[in-house]
């Protein structure tokens, strides 16, 4: 993140030493956006692949 010359970490870190906050809070919510749906994913994978898990009564049936 701190020696990165691309990447969003690198536009991140550009953007807030640019006192770019317009551009600072968008890339803050693309990677938010990123992170929420790699969750989903892997909750989604998790469901799949361990069906006989025991299942709490917050739990809906996969």
């Amino acid at each position: 993140f701190v020696a990165a010359t691309r990447g969003l970490g690198y536009l991140l870190q550009f953007a807030q030493s640019t006192y770019n906050a317009a551009l600072t809070i968008g890339l803050i919510f693309l990677i938010m956006a990123f992170v929420l749906m790699l969750f989903f994913c892997a909750e989604v994978i998790e469901r799949r692949l361990l069906r006989w898990r025991y299942r709490g009564p917050s739990e809906k049936p996969a």
